[in-house]
């Protein structure tokens, strides 16, 4: 990393830590005070022993580089090994390390923290966003949407059955995010069974919808969160079914200019709802790991990798600006192509590996190197 922070190149941090060299510094500020302080835990050193950073085989900065590395990659630990000098005991015991305290440092800054609006100005100031580009959508304050994150096999058949959902055949966990739109997340629950349905993992969000959302304000989702639960209906607004009964109805009585009108405002939804696509996008386009199977029997594990991951988003966003990362950052993260960034979804894991745009960069500068 020493030569990553003489150079100081925005392109070369964006590709390979998914932040440019003034959030990289803000977040090297927070690291450094932790790794510094804290000794690392070890079965042969007593959990009480006294910190020796000296004698580590990397900085702070080095430490933290290489936990964003891990993160923005789908590289195998091998090749982080090559890339930071360190043996494979010494690579796996810093990245669980520094990729715990790198969470707890992020839980205490306000630009990494994850929470509801209080203040009914806040629930304003959102739904005015949304407003001037969507004028119909008076009152929507934030957009809802799951994510399923692959996990791996377990060899136990209780944890392999909760982790399996049947519609893709696959293992996964679950998570359930709500965006604002500025782009940074208000509620986020992760890590739920695969087995769930998004309306499962999603009854904290309904419950602060319910008891913690001023009235004539809603969140826009699909359909995958129903809103049949009493109480809940007018607080989450979704785009209509095709042929849904209520269009047709209209249709049927011949009340066009209403038809029109709700056919308008469906519009309006699903155009709405690119934006909880773009941030899902943001998250998981930038933290490609979040692409490559989770341990199936680390549960404690998936939740700190998916957390940190949601709070690093809150950095980027909050420092950096979402007009920034859409003209910046995604340009960088697209170069070369597209597909990884934006299709991942239909790749299987080796091609989203072999697609890994940090190990392009390292085989380009070792090719440049040579010649």
């Amino acid at each position: 990393m020493g030569v990553y922070l003489r150079c100081c190149k925005r392109a070369a941090f964006i590709v390979t830590t998914g932040f440019d060299v003034a959030t990289f510094h803000f977040l090297l500020k927070l690291f450094t005070g932790v790794w510094d302080r804290v000794p690392i835990p070890r079965d042969d050193v007593a959990w009480r022993g006294v910190s020796r950073p000296s004698q580590r085989s990397l900085s702070a900065a080095g430490a933290l580089g290489l936990v964003l590395h891990f993160l923005n990659s789908t590289m195998a630990e091998i090749s982080l090994q090559a890339i930071f000098g360190l043996t494979p005991t010494v690579c796996s015991r810093y990245l669980n390390f520094g990729l715990r305290i790198l969470l707890e440092t992020l839980k205490r800054t306000p630009e990494g923290r994850i929470s509801w609006p209080t203040r009914p100005a806040k629930f304003q100031r959102y739904a005015d966003i949304i407003a001037e580009r969507h004028p119909s959508l008076t009152g929507a304050f934030c957009f809802i949407d799951g994510v399923k994150i692959p996990v791996a096999e377990s060899l136990d058949e209780a944890t392999q059955n909760a982790q399996y959902n049947g519609w893709t055949c696959s293992h996964y966990c679950s998570s359930v995010f709500a965006f604002a739109p500025d782009g940074t997340i208000i509620c986020a629950l992760i890590n739920a069974f695969g087995s769930w349905h998004d309306a499962a993992v999603a009854q904290d969000l309904y419950a602060k919808l319910q008891n913690k959302t001023p009235e004539g304000y809603f969140a826009i989702a699909d359909s995958a969160f129903p809103r049949t639960r009493q109480g809940i209906s007018s607080r989450i607004q979704t785009p209509l079914k095709k042929n849904s009964r209520q269009s047709r109805l209209l249709r049927a009585k011949g009340r066009f200019d209403e038809l029109e009108e709700l056919l308008s405002r469906n519009r309006e939804l699903v155009s709405a709802r690119q934006a909880v696509e773009w941030g899902m996008r943001s998250l998981q386009g930038s933290f490609a790991r979040l692409k490559m199977p989770l341990p199936a029997d680390d549960c404690e594990y998936r939740a700190t990798l998916i957390e940190a991951c949601a709070r690093l988003h809150q950095v980027r966003t909050r420092l950096v600006g979402i007009n920034q990362i859409k003209t910046v950052y995604e340009k960088v993260w697209q170069d070369g192509g597209r597909t990884l960034y934006e299709e991942f979804e239909s790749m299987i894991f080796r091609d989203i590996q072999a697609s890994d745009r940090i190990k392009r960069y390292y085989d380009a500068l070792t090719d440049a190197m040579e010649s």
